[in-house]
């Protein structure tokens, strides 16, 4: 818990929640990792959209549709501005669903 709040920039309430489970925790690195080191943001979306997603379809983080390399792919296009945040709830849901990465979804909606 004290390595990501010293790491990543965590308050401790955030980091707490994201070292619960080793499955968590490493998911959130793996995210963390393809998202250029994006701590907050990526711990905003694991902890927010996905883990809202994963309760609704009562699915548990290591059977999770959206790979970690996938959620720190879309969230590189936050932060590049190719999409904003609000439409990539849009694209999280659709990468959710199945219907392929965040560079796909994007070209397929002309997002």
């Amino acid at each position: 818990k004290q390595r990501f709040i010293d790491a990543y920039s965590l308050s401790e309430y955030d980091a707490g929640v994201l070292t619960a489970t080793r499955e968590m925790g490493d998911y959130f690195e793996a995210v963390t990792q393809r998202a250029g080191g994006q701590g907050k943001l990526s711990a905003n979306w694991v902890m927010g959209e996905l883990s809202g997603a994963l309760n609704k379809s009562d699915t548990g983080i290591a059977d999770s549709p959206v790979t970690a390399e996938a959620l720190g792919d879309m969230l590189l296009r936050i932060e590049d501005g190719t999409i904003s945040g609000k439409i990539a709830k849009q694209v999280f849901e659709a990468l959710f669903a199945g219907e392929g990465s965040a560079a796909e979804i994007v070209a397929a909606r002309g997002l």
